[in-house]
């Protein structure tokens, strides 16, 4: 099991090699599980120290009811009181780089958002900086699927795949078989699911945003990527004042399995 802090599970990978740049904190999208990125870890590691934080509803971490109000934990304030409580135990007290992709990207800027002295640099992957018609609708559809009682939880993250992954890299032999193996083996609360793609549809960045944002140097787009569009990724990336737009080509949304290799080479060129 993995360890928690403020109720976040965490995994810690020291770096592999000389390490002469700030700490990498990691934050996965969801329905997250860090036991699967223990390979992305140790190669982002070769360089750095690496923190994994797994948000709250993901397979290691807490898993709160949901409530209406401010006070709410899936609240975006409180998600990141406890994101800072974590990393403030884990001794994080000098800025630190920061990698977020999917949920995580929101999670990451509203981290920068509330605390932007927190951050050195910071990496957004396959994210969104406020969602439009298209993909608040596509996040409603799966909200409404993920609290449908009568799917069962294995059978709906299989159904997502097409979302999740090019057609290329699921037309390879065998590849749907593993990665519904692999589903299959994921402990996750529908319920806290739900409250985080509800909290994904209310993050929106402000229109000063660009001055607490300046940490942010690239964000990363899949050419494949039909939840959050290439086009969707150089909007974001237009409206932040240091961010290159960085499109790694062949992959869909979860770039972190598909080209976990250019994915880390993109992501330690723009923390450079």
């Amino acid at each position: 099991m993995n360890k928690r802090l403020a109720g976040l599970a965490y995994a810690e990978y020291p770096a592999t090699g000389e390490s002469r740049v700030p700490a990498l904190v990691v934050l996965p999208g969801m329905p997250a599980d860090i036991r699967g990125l223990r390979r992305m870890a140790r190669m982002l590691a070769r360089r750095r120290r690496v923190l994994l934080i797994e948000p709250l509803g993901g397979a290691s971490s807490e898993a709160p009811s949901p409530c209406a109000g401010p006070e709410c934990p899936y609240a975006w304030p409180a998600q990141v009181r406890r994101l800072q409580r974590a990393l403030d135990q884990l001794g994080l007290r000098e800025p630190f780089d920061l990698l977020g992709w999917s949920f995580g990207g929101a999670w990451a800027q509203q981290l920068l958002l509330r605390a932007p002295e927190r951050a050195r640099r910071a990496v957004l992957v396959a994210t969104c900086g406020r969602l439009r018609a298209r993909e608040r609708a596509i996040l409603e559809l799966l909200i409404t699927m993920v609290r449908a009682s009568a799917l069962d939880g294995t059978a709906l993250l299989g159904g997502m795949l097409p979302l999740l992954f090019s057609p290329a890299f699921l037309h390879r032999p065998g590849a749907l078989a593993v990665l519904r193996l692999n589903l299959g083996s994921i402990s996750w609360s529908r319920e806290a699911w739900a409250a985080q793609l509800e909290a994904l549809l209310r993050h929106e960045l402000p229109a000063d945003s660009r001055e607490r944002l300046v940490a942010v140097r690239g964000v990363i787009a899949g050419d494949e990527d039909w939840l959050f569009p290439t086009s969707e990724l150089a909007r974001l990336a237009s409206a932040l004042p240091r961010a290159q737009l960085e499109v790694i080509e062949e992959t869909g949304h979860a770039i972190w399995v598909e080209r976990a290799d250019a994915l880390v080479d993109a992501v330690d060129t723009l923390l450079a």
